[in-house]
C-alpha cells in the first residue's frame, strides 16, 4: 500500500535531484490457464506463483511499484490490507474500551463507602437501624402527647366557648 501511496506521488517530469524519475514499467502477465472462464485452483495459484517468481527476480519494476501480477498476488494485496484495517479498528476499540473503563473505575472509586469493609458497612447500617428505631419511638411518644394535648385544648376551648356564650355544655 505504501508503494501505491509513493508511485502516486512520482513525477516524471520532477528533476529536484538532477535525475528525471524513471517512468515505472507496468506490465501484466495474465495466466493462460485463469483465462478459461473458471475460477483458479490452489494448484493454478502456486504454479503461477513459482511461474511469475522467475520473472518478478528478471523484471522488479512491478515489485517495486507493489502491484499485484497474479489473481493470487491481488487476493493476498486485499487480504493484507483488510488484516490491517482490521488490526488498526480492534486496536482503536480496544484503546477506547480500556479508556471507559478506567473512567468508570475512577467513578466507583469516587462513591462514598468504597473505602469500607462489608464489616464496617453493616456496622453502620446497625447503627442506622438503631437510630431509626429510636426516633420512630420519640415520635410515637410525641404524637402521644399531641393527642393528650389537643383533647385538653378542645375540652378548654368547649368549656370557655360555653361560658362566653352563656350556654351550658350538655356533657356537664
Amino acid at each position: 500500500m505504501a508503494d501505491l501511496v509513493r508511485l502516486a506521488k512520482l513525477d516524471p517530469n520532477d528533476v529536484s535531484d538532477g535525475v528525471p524519475n524513471k517512468k515505472p514499467r507496468l506490465s501484466i502477465k495474465l495466466n493462460a490457464k485463469h483465462r478459461e472462464g473458471r475460477p483458479p485452483r490452489a494448484t493454478d495459484v502456486a504454479a503461477a506463483d513459482n511461474d511469475d517468481a522467475a520473472a518478478r527476480d528478471s523484471s522488479n519494476d512491478c515489485r517495486v511499484a507493489g502491484f499485484p501480477r497474479t489473481p493470487a498476488e491481488h487476493v493476498a494485496l486485499l487480504r493484507d490490507a483488510e488484516r490491517i484495517l482490521d488490526e488498526r479498528t480492534t486496536r482503536s476499540l480496544a484503546d477506547d474500551v480500556l479508556s471507559r473503563s478506567r473512567a468508570v473505575d475512577d467513578l466507583v472509586a469516587g462513591l462514598p463507602g468504597m473505602t469500607r469493609t462489608r464489616l464496617m458497612q453493616m456496622d453502620i447500617i446497625a447503627g442506622l437501624i438503631r437510630d431509626n428505631r429510636d426516633v420512630g419511638r420519640e415520635m410515637e411518644e410525641a404524637h402521644a402527647i399531641a393527642r393528650i394535648r389537643r383533647e385538653e385544648v378542645r375540652k378548654a376551648l368547649a368549656e370557655n366557648t360555653c361560658l362566653a356564650l352563656g350556654v351550658e355544655d350538655e356533657d356537664s
